[in-house]
């Protein structure tokens, strides 16, 4: 931070001295130091600036590249004190309106702009808009990655549109794009939630087949569905596989599975697993409920 903010006093120390800027200046700049300047702004919460500072050397007869631009739009969405008033001050139109500016350049947007976008409009806007930048960008030959298929996947799966999400993955298989466990992790999350166990035990056995390895959250979404169903003994296996490869439960997976037990009335059996976590250390409070619907006598 210290960095930046000195290259911003520089500049405002050069405007109080009445040093008018030229094309020269603004080269050193350009050259040197823009890329700080512009991250100093940003990392400033000093979006307006930022861009006036792009808006003055274009003026000046200098054409941004595809770093400047990224620079402003990670600025505009990986900042957090931005994020958090990102949406009452309308940051994201700006946002597009660069991205608007860039294109009508010499500048071709890239995967990795485009997946800044994309992620940015799944979390402060409508995951319809992304969807709709992810059919711009097909259109204008920008070929999307895994990032890309990750975070619609993600964000679909996490709105209940898991229809979707999985044609997605089925899209994203057909173009040899090889999906990973956050990809299977979000949609297996969503059928759990919506009751279809079934289709999520599908999803664990096609990561099996793909040689994708599990990890505790495909492991705690499992155990959930099972103990959603009140099938404890096969909440029970799935929890005896994971730790025989090694998986260490967290609290999720042990309150999901203590809360499961608890509901059977199997307050002991929740113990036990409860007297487990507090060996490694973890910490819960669903054991402390159990006792209190179903008293140990």
């Amino acid at each position: 931070m210290k960095k930046f903010d000195v290259v911003i006093s520089l500049g405002e120390q050069i405007q109080k001295l009445r040093i008018q800027h030229d094309l020269f200046t603004y080269s050193i700049l350009i050259n040197f130091t823009l890329y700080s300047l512009l991250n100093g702004y940003c990392h400033a919460n000093r979006i307006s600036d930022a861009v006036a500072l792009v808006d003055q050397i274009v003026e000046m007869g200098y054409k941004p590249n595809t770093v400047t631009f990224t620079t402003l739009f990670h600025g505009l969405f990986l900042n957090k004190k931005i994020v958090n008033g990102i949406c009452k001050r309308g940051d994201i139109n700006l946002a597009l309106n660069l991205l608007k500016k860039m294109e009508e350049g010499d500048i071709k947007a890239g995967v990795v702009i485009y997946n800044t976008f994309i992620d940015g409009l799944c979390k402060y806007r409508d995951v319809n808009d992304a969807l709709d930048l992810f059919k711009d960008m097909e259109n204008k030959g920008v070929r999307a990655d895994f990032l890309t298929y990750n975070s619609l996947i993600r964000y679909l799966s996490n709105y209940g549109r898991w229809s979707d999400a999985s044609r997605l993955v089925s899209n994203m298989i057909e173009r040899k794009i090889n999906p990973n466990a956050v990809t299977f992790n979000a949609l297996i999350d969503a059928f759990v939630k919506e009751g279809m166990l079934l289709e999520a035990e599908e999803l664990y056995k096609e990561m099996i087949r793909r040689s994708i390895t599990p990890n505790v959250f495909t492991y705690s979404s499992l155990i959930n569905g099972f103990c959603l169903q009140d099938r404890l003994m096969e909440a029970k296996q799935m929890f005896t596989l994971m730790v025989s490869k090694d998986i260490l439960p967290n609290v999720v997976t042990n309150g999901t599975h203590i809360n499961g037990l608890c509901k059977c009335k199997r307050v002991e059996d929740g113990m036990e697993l409860f007297s487990g976590m507090s060996r490694r250390g973890l910490v819960g409070t669903t054991v402390i409920t159990c006792y209190c619907y179903f008293p140990v006598r």
